[in-house]
């Protein structure tokens, strides 16, 4: 019997949980991935598999990456190689009520988790991934934990084990450090716990040591506020949630999700729309868990402000949260590292970009490899190297390459990259072809919209004498942070994004989107926009109308290329196409357009299209 995890992911963490149940529930299996499937050869005769696919019901962990199962009559021909990288990921359930349980000796233990769970990189130094190469490496498992490594399906050898009898210390500690307090026995900890939720619902700020990073907490909102929820169902009366988006924020990867709130204060000190998580590590349930009955909390990634502090003394990695963009049936990683990094990809090839690096067959930070060696190295940009043999890739093309292989592509395709840079791409079966670069602004752009047309100086004069210099104008460089200055608003892309968000009306305005001398426009795209503001148009509406207006653009111009070019395939990556509008209207023009489905749509998918 074959069971097919539909799971278009390298990541392994599904693999192991399966793994886990499976020696829980005493039957053997293999396990391969294959073109976006993670299978399971099990034999159903086993007197076993019916406990075997129950404890499946029961363990097995909510993915993004999980599309469903299928079960279908075979054998696997061989198994997959398994690589093991430290998981980047959220607390299961099983963990999670480990710490809930009073029984347990994990109780009110931030430090909780397992083989197939938790930030297990937050502690992670160098290859391989074990225990002496780790920051735990200090601290020597207790005698009930080296019994687990042995017995526990669950925490099989598993690198980072620890207890409350093995323990590591958290200390509370105010802002003077005149105060403090540590917690290494077992009631200790849920002690901890309550100080800093007292203090918060006195309206203090706490900041906490999470697995990944201080993020300092509070219960009043400010500019500059996400949310964590400590209670789903009261959170739902006053954030507007899909099923879908419920499902990814409790999902294992526990991705930031945007959602559109009804609370006023929160409307007037935030936004209408703002950004949502739910607990992610021991540290965050363990807060959630003192504080349900506020249904949410406040937060910023820092600790610059607070006035109480719980911290630990390890060194801690940190990875960036993933957000993810949900649209109908697309669901695409905007921005963000956990769950993409570290990742095995078995790809034979060495290449750098930034602070990364594909190094024996693992995508994951450059520091966390004692040594790169290779014949050739694949380089983006201009990356600071030194070797006989650098190959440079384009970004742009990578990138469309990676949306073209995650889903299994070899036919003659376009695509447009939307990010830093804008072009449109053709792929021949053989390499990637730029068909169409918007091409770089051109400098003293306010002299080319007064040119532009007949009026348009009058058009530049009106604005300055209702809006101001323009002068700031020329300073800016980025495309989005033009436009927003235009619209009348600090910032670029996000804030131009969160206030298109806050729209709820059926349709937009038309901003001219144009090519003129096989460039693009900008002139006329930013004349567009200084005639709706003088016009009195609201912000609201006219952010939106430039997404919209972009999104008809693009994909117009994308289908008439495919005509010309006899494309059978479409593509779409870079970071600014995560925009509901201009995501929306592409998708009404061209239905069937590819994505990325297990990288982000910018930057780290350049790895696999290499």
């Amino acid at each position: 019997m074959l069971i097919k995890f539909k799971f278009p992911s390298h990541s392994n963490y599904l693999e192991k949980r399966v793994k886990s149940i499976a020696k829980l529930s005493n039957i053997k299996i293999k396990t391969a991935k294959k073109r976006g499937f993670l299978i399971i050869e099990a034999n159903e005769k086993d007197e076993n598999f019916e406990i075997f696919t129950k404890n499946l019901d029961l363990y097995l962990y909510n993915s993004i990456f999980l599309e469903g199962v299928d079960f279908e009559e075979g054998v696997l021909e061989e198994e997959s190689e398994f690589i093991d990288v430290p998981l980047s990921i959220g607390v299961c359930n099983k963990c999670a009520q480990e710490m809930l349980d009073i029984k347990s000796k994990r109780y009110y233990y931030p430090f909780t988790g397992c083989n197939s769970c938790s930030n297990q990189y937050a502690f992670f130094d160098k290859y391989p991934f074990k225990r002496e190469n780790s920051y735990l490496s200090v601290f020597q498992p207790c005698p009930s934990c080296k019994e687990e490594l042995k017995k526990d399906p669950f925490r099989e050898n598993f690198s980072l084990i620890s207890c409350l009898d093995c323990n590591i210390p958290i200390r509370v500690v105010n802002k003077k450090g005149t105060k403090e307090f540590w917690a290494n026995e077992k009631d200790d900890y849920k002690k901890a716990f309550e100080l800093i939720a007292s203090a918060i619902k006195k309206g203090e700020r706490v900041a906490v040591k999470t697995l990944n990073g201080f993020k300092t907490f509070y219960k009043d909102p400010s500019p500059k506020s996400k949310v964590l929820i400590t209670n789903l169902d009261k959170a739902k009366h006053e954030f507007l949630l899909l099923k879908q988006e419920i499902n990814a924020l409790f999902s294992i990867e526990r991705p930031i999700v945007y959602a559109t709130t009804t609370n006023e204060e929160i409307k007037k000190r935030v936004s209408a729309v703002v950004e949502l998580k739910a607990f992610d590590d021991g540290f965050t349930l363990l807060l959630a868990k003192e504080l349900t009955e506020l249904g949410y909390i406040f937060y910023e990634e820092n600790k610059d402000e607070y006035d109480l502090k719980m911290d630990f003394l390890l060194k801690t990695n940190l990875l960036k949260d993933v957000k993810l963009f949900m649209n109908k049936r697309y669901k695409l990683i905007t921005s963000g590292e956990r769950v993409i990094i570290p990742k095995p990809l078995n790809i034979d090839k060495v290449a750098i970009y930034r602070d990364y690096v594909l190094n024996e067959g693992i995508l994951d930070k450059v520091n966390r490899f004692e040594e790169i060696s290779a014949k050739e190295v694949y380089v983006f940009k201009d990356e600071e190297i030194e070797h006989p043999n650098i190959i440079k890739s384009d970004i742009a093309s990578s990138a469309f390459l990676s949306v073209l292989r995650e889903n299994g592509i070899d036919k003659k395709s376009v695509g447009v990259y939307f990010g830093d840079e804008k072009i449109f791409l053709y792929y021949d079966k053989k390499e990637v072809k730029i068909v169409f670069d918007f091409g770089a602004e051109p400098e003293n752009i306010v002299e080319h919209i007064k040119v532009l047309r007949e009026g348009s100086d009058r058009l530049v004069v009106n604005y300055i004498n209702r809006f101001g210099s323009l002068d700031d104008l020329e300073k800016i460089s980025g495309f989005f942070e033009r436009a927003a200055f235009l619209v009348g608003i600090d910032g670029g892309f996000e804030e131009l994004n969160r206030l298109a968000m806050n729209f709820g009306g059926k349709g937009g305005l038309s901003v001219d989107c144009r090519i003129i001398d096989n460039r693009f426009s900008y002139e006329a795209f930013y004349a567009s926009i200084m005639s709706y503001r003088l016009g009195n148009t609201d912000k609201v509406l006219l952010s939106y109308s430039i997404f919209e207006s972009l999104g008809d653009f693009l994909s117009n111009t994308l289908n008439e290329l495919g005509k010309k070019l006899k494309s059978e395939e479409f593509a779409i990556c870079g970071k600014y196409i995560t925009n509901s509008a201009l995501f929306s209207r592409f998708t009404r023009n061209i239905p069937k357009v590819k994505t990325n489905r297990e990288f982000s749509v910018d930057e780290l998918n350049i790895f696999y299209g290499i």
